[in-house]
């Protein structure tokens, strides 16, 4: 089990976030992430503005969250316009319940360090 700390301060500049929440069918889950691990990860982070991506996931309920930071609106948006990156999310649906629902946020408070331990 991994346990991570966070210290959190008040963003000055603003910074935008996409949510992607969906659900494995049974007995998929590692298979959606290799698949996002291989084909998804490497075109986000090529994107102009992506400043970060993190992909959750309860193997309890199968759910899983992509959230992804970007510099700017216009930044995240090109992105997932990006033909590349709709074509893998569109093969990555036959792992899935349903397609992906995407969400916009800005993100008001933001870590400044992250502590993993195994």
């Amino acid at each position: 089990m991994s346990f991570f700390t966070v210290r959190c301060t008040r963003r000055k500049q603003i910074v935008y976030a996409s949510v992607l929440t969906g659900r494995a069918k049974p007995d998929r889950m590692e298979d959606v992430i290799r698949f996002y691990e291989k084909k998804v990860l490497p075109a986000m982070k090529e994107q102009t503005g992506c400043k970060g991506v993190l992909l959750l996931c309860n193997h309890d309920t199968r759910q899983l969250m992509v959230i992804s930071l970007w510099e700017s609106l216009a930044g995240l948006l090109a992105a997932e316009a990006s033909a590349y990156l709709q074509a893998q999310l569109r093969e990555m649906r036959v792992l899935l319940v349903r397609p992906f629902i995407t969400e916009h946020y800005v993100v008001n408070t933001s870590e400044t360090d992250i502590f993993l331990q195994s």
